[in-house]
């Protein structure tokens, strides 16, 4: 009997050892599942944030970009879906951007020949002074000359432009293109 006594002894401890794994197992399973799924809600959460931030009109193109990356990564088939409409946004945006400074460069060219515009009417009501060119001259109030006389010698070229039937209304003398004396 004392056997007997033994091996109910061992089978009942055997018995307790197997329900004991039995709920450990089934507990750490449990564990697991529950692990499981707030891996998935905390992936899933992050796919909403991601996709929140993407439709945002208050997020920068580029900042767009950076998060769809992380998506690609977490949701692909979302993340083409939503690239497209960022990438036309950029293009619309370049594209503005472009006209925008074609018209700023045009204002600026428009600005420019107005000035030079005026720089030469200004000219013109100026008189001439020593030092200037012939072309600065033609740009003055002095203008074409009546009549022009060139010599040449070995020190270079001397230009008398006079004005006037006679040069009695003035006449300008240039060395080497550059005006030296003025008669009136």
């Amino acid at each position: 009997m004392n056997k007997k006594i033994k091996i109910a002894s061992i089978l009942i401890s055997i018995g307790i050892i197997i329900t004991a794994l039995s709920f450990m197992f089934y507990f750490q399973t449990e564990k697991e599942k529950q692990r499981k799924l707030e891996e998935q809600a905390a992936i899933q959460k992050q796919k909403t944030d991601l996709i929140e931030r993407i439709k945002s009109p208050a997020t920068e193109n580029i900042d767009k970009l950076r998060l769809l990356e992380k998506l690609q990564v977490l949701e692909p088939s979302i993340a083409a879906q939503l690239k497209e409409p960022v990438i036309n946004d950029i293009n619309r945006k370049a594209e503005e951007n472009k006209v925008r400074l074609l018209q700023q460069a045009k204002q600026k060219e428009l600005e420019i020949k107005q000035i030079e515009k005026e720089e030469k009417r200004l000219k013109k009501q100026q008189g001439v002074s020593i030092g200037m060119t012939k072309q600065d001259v033609l740009d003055s109030n002095w203008g074409k000359p009546t009549h022009k006389t060139t010599y040449s010698s070995e020190q270079g070229t001397t230009e008398i432009w006079q004005y006037g039937t006679y040069g009695e209304q003035g006449a300008l003398y240039f060395e080497n293109n550059t005006l030296k004396m003025i008669q009136n």
